[in-house]
């Protein structure tokens, strides 16, 4: 049997990918649904591997560390080999609105002097640099290693985002939260969870086992009833209350209610989901010792997510948007807050991802057929699925969609179609820089290909 304590205290890191392996390391050989890492062990230690964490005893020429739940055992040794960390750690959850939850909350703790980084869908953000990641939640030797890294250069307080597989993985085990915020709950990733019971499950697990400190929680959602002594935020919040919204040509005037003391804040961020958002980072960064004041002082200047209702471009005097709305509730969120905002007609372009929750298709066609006055449906990372079945599945509900396969074709094909006061919101890949169509990754920008397009017309 392997002397645990000597491994951990020799080793120099510990990662699940044999690619990344280095001298003086632990590999985790997680038996997954696509790789069996215990095939990767030979790799492993031809890199330098001292040890291998499996979940059985393995004929192996370096030591084995043995473990039934080999997940939660890898955050266990991440948190011990990777250290110090930051004092203050924060992370948000829910279907939709992470990623702005997490810009927000770093800007507003950033523009009160508290150095804070984020780990998520946008990468390792800090104030200097941005690393791309693989998952909005890293495994967690990379989580651990990235905040021991950040702590090295004297950030001390940082937010994850927390997904639902990340959670159910023990991506975000060993590390103990001071503050958690719950965003939204529709509709996502059942092609991994099943159900929504089970997916919900997943995403309570960070409030009910890893969080330490408060849980700041949207109130105007069904499920908040489910969450022990919540901080509630919204319409119906007791711990910040959104009185009132009123939309404004440049952006939104939002009336708070806090500790019986109410707060006028402007912000240009468009969109009722995004005062929510705003509120979120807002009640969080409050957990950490921010005045509601000093909060709300800054909130004013916080700027929106790269890809979140991002402003491209006009043409023939007509708008284009791009935003990363990839499920239900999110293209729903998007297009009805465009809406105050068209003089003319409102456009949508948008697909659905394969190998991918194939029941949010038919409705994501009804929402786009319903709150759309132009509909174009095109692939979005169709990966190993036939594209036109999937393009197939949305036009059910959405019957004066045009099918285009092609995406640039598709995007094309919209802004020819605009006329003077026009809004086409491109949703569905935001920020990403790439299409995914079989096992091959492409260069693709939503951006950029509009910007090209116009220049050719």
């Amino acid at each position: 049997m392997a002397n645990i304590d000597n491994i951990i205290n020799n080793a120099t890191g510990i990662t699940s990918d044999s690619r990344l392996a280095e001298q003086g390391n632990i590999f985790v050989a997680i038996k997954g649904a696509q790789f069996d890492g215990t095939k990767f062990i030979p790799q492993a230690i031809d890199a330098g591997a001292i040890a291998v964490l499996a979940e059985a005893d393995i004929d192996c020429s370096i030591p084995v560390i043995v473990s039934n739940n080999i997940r939660k055992e890898y955050a266990k040794i991440a948190a011990k080999i990777y250290q110090p960390k930051p004092k203050i750690l924060a992370a948000v959850t829910g279907t939709n609105g992470k990623t702005s939850v997490a810009h927000f909350y770093r800007q507003i703790c950033s523009f009160n002097g508290i150095k804070t980084a984020s780990i998520g869908t946008l990468g390792v953000v800090t104030d200097e640099t941005s690393i791309e990641l693989n998952n909005t939640s890293p495994d967690a030797g990379l989580t651990h290693k990235y905040l021991a890294e950040l702590k090295q250069q004297d950030y001390d307080n940082v937010i994850i985002e927390a997904s639902s597989i990340g959670i159910e993985q023990h991506r975000l085990d060993a590390l103990p939260f001071n503050v958690a915020g719950f965003t939204s709950f529709t509709q996502d990733h059942l092609d991994y969870h099943n159900d929504m019971d089970t997916y919900f499950a997943c995403k309570q697990r960070l409030f009910t086992e890893l969080l330490q400190g408060k849980a700041i929680i949207n109130a105007d959602i069904p499920e908040f009833s489910k969450f022990s002594n919540p901080l509630g935020y919204g319409k119906n919040g007791e711990y910040l209350k959104i009185q009132a919204i009123h939309n404004r040509n440049s952006g939104q005037e939002i009336e708070l209610i806090i500790d019986n003391t109410q707060h006028n804040l402007f912000t240009k961020l468009l969109g009722e989901f995004q005062v929510y958002n705003l509120a979120c980072a807002i009640g969080m960064a409050m957990q950490i010792g921010i005045t509601a004041e000093d909060a709300i002082r800054v909130a004013r200047h916080v700027t929106n997510v790269p890809g979140r209702l991002e402003y491209v471009t006009t043409h023939n005097n007509a708008s284009i948007y791009v935003d990363y709305a990839h499920t239900p509730d999110a293209l729903e969120n998007a297009l009805k807050t465009m809406r105050p905002y068209v003089a003319s007609k409102l456009a949508v372009l948008f697909g659905c991802g394969g190998d991918r929750d194939t029941g949010k298709r038919p409705q994501m066609g009804k929402i786009a057929n319903d709150l759309a006055d132009i509909v174009i449906v095109t692939d979005d990372n169709p990966r190993n699925e036939d594209a036109s079945q999937i393009r197939a599945e949305i036009l059910k509900t959405c019957p004066n969609g045009v099918d285009i396969a092609d995406r640039k074709e598709a995007i094309k094909h919209g802004i020819k179609l605009l006329s003077p006061g026009d809004i086409l919101l491109l949703a569905g890949k935001g920020h990403e820089h790439y299409q995914i169509i079989g096992d091959e990754v492409i260069e693709f920008d939503d951006r950029s290909v509009v910007k090209e397009v116009i220049s050719k017309l």
